[in-house]
């Protein structure tokens, strides 16, 4: 093995490896002592070499690692971020893509095909997240009743800031105490651009030269 730099091979293969798992199962990689199992490996190596000049290659199938998101998931009470549902769900499209390219494709893929279906997929994974998140890896309004109506009263309080601030806007517009850009952000928030000479008129806080 030695002789063959086989543990060099290795180390290099392992620097394109995404995640630690994904490294550490190359390292601990041994060599085929029985023919009979080096024949398929090849195979599959060649059908995969193949895809490359394919019409239809084989899909994306690269991920990134969950495995700290998996052990949050032990934790009772632990929470995940939206970026760990994006994760999970990634990896749960990408091997339902890939399932379903080597069935379309088995008669091409002969031992890419059965090796696949090795591979579990629970649908259920995405179906909860679907219910959750949407397209746009955003929570949903209706995610939960606690949430939609704490949303819907934050829509309402908006309602109610916007209002205000319009009529606000509108009238010291026409009194003359705002300057020629009349309103601005600060901070992400909207405020009224009011002349310096004036803002002892106003009521508010100031948050700027102008503002």
């Amino acid at each position: 093995m030695e002789n063959l730099e086989f543990p060099l091979v290795l180390d290099q293969v392992s620097s394109f490896c995404i995640t630690l798992s994904g490294t550490q199962k190359i390292l601990d990689t041994v060599p085929y002592k029985n023919l009979d199992d080096i024949v398929p490996e090849l195979q599959r190596v060649s059908e995969f070499k193949d895809s490359f000049n394919s019409d239809n290659p084989i899909p994306n199938h690269g991920f990134e690692s969950i495995e700290k998101e998996l052990n949050r998931l032990q934790i009772e009470n632990s929470t995940l971020e939206i970026s760990g549902f994006r994760k999970i769900l990634s990896i749960d499209q990408t091997v339902l893509a890939l399932k379903k390219y080597f069935k379309k494709f088995e008669e091409y893929y002969i031992h890419l095909h059965p090796f696949s279906e090795k591979v579990d997929h629970h649908p259920q994974i995405s179906e909860n997240i679907h219910k959750v998140i949407d397209r746009y890896g955003e929570v949903k309004d209706d995610a939960s009743e606690l949430l939609s109506s704490i949303r819907s009263d934050l829509k309402q309080v908006r309602k109610r800031i916007q209002s205000s601030f319009s009529k606000a806007l509108k009238s010291y517009d026409q009194s003359g105490y705002l300057d020629e850009i009349k309103e601005s952000i600060v901070d992400n928030r909207r405020v009224l651009a009011v002349s310096a000479m004036y803002r002892k008129k106003i009521r508010g806080t100031i948050l700027g030269v102008k503002t």
